[in-house]
């Protein structure tokens, strides 16, 4: 099973990065977007790559990292390392296209390093040594930080659901102005003689 796992981690991303540079200077024909735009279209042109080191990030966070030091202090040190690397990578790049996005990526990256190092905490045992307050005050800081990517998320999809309750409504209006069109007799001339 190990070996499948590594030819899925290092076969996958190969395969998309494959097709992704096969494809990259048409990138813009609707016949490519329909088939694999999911891979870069959220991205900005420079950057149609990036769901490649998004998915190894994925894949390292979950598969790699229960091969190092499983249980360990090592295993959340890794995965923190790798955490902040993405994040500072995020920082830099900004590959999406929308800035909300960006932002909302480097949120998420932050709560996972966070997350990762309440881990570390409690996988070494600080929580004896600390007051009671601190512990609070930690896991406090853990919930209310993914509760922001939580809400952040909710927020970027604001517009969206805006869009789609103005589409329905407009769908409905002109549907009911038909029906009360097919519903109505026509109205004739009166004669006044």
């Amino acid at each position: 099973s190990s070996i499948m796992c590594c030819v899925w981690i290092a076969g996958v991303p190969a395969l998309f990065l494959s097709v992704l540079v096969r494809f990259r200077m048409r990138l813009d024909d609707k016949s490519i977007t329909s088939r694999i735009g999911f891979l870069y279209y959220p991205y900005r042109p420079l950057f149609f790559f990036w769901e490649v080191p998004e998915l190894l990030r994925r894949l390292f966070l979950t598969a790699v990292v229960n091969f190092v030091g499983r249980g360990t202090a090592t295993q959340f040190v890794v995965a923190m390392m790798l955490s902040l690397l993405s994040m500072l990578a995020q920082l830099i790049c900004l590959p999406f296209s929308d800035a909300s996005n960006n932002w909302l990526q480097l949120l998420s990256l932050f709560a996972i390093f966070f997350t990762l190092f309440y881990g570390l905490l409690a996988v070494l045992g600080a929580f004896s040594l600390t007051p009671i307050a601190t512990q609070r005050f930690l896991t406090f800081l853990l919930i209310f930080v993914n509760v922001v990517v939580i809400l952040g998320l909710v927020i970027s999809f604001v517009p969206i659901f805006r869009r789609l309750l103005q589409r329905i409504y407009n769908l409905w209006r002109r549907r009911r102005a038909n029906v009360i069109k097919a519903i109505t007799p026509p109205m004739r001339a009166r004669s006044w003689g």
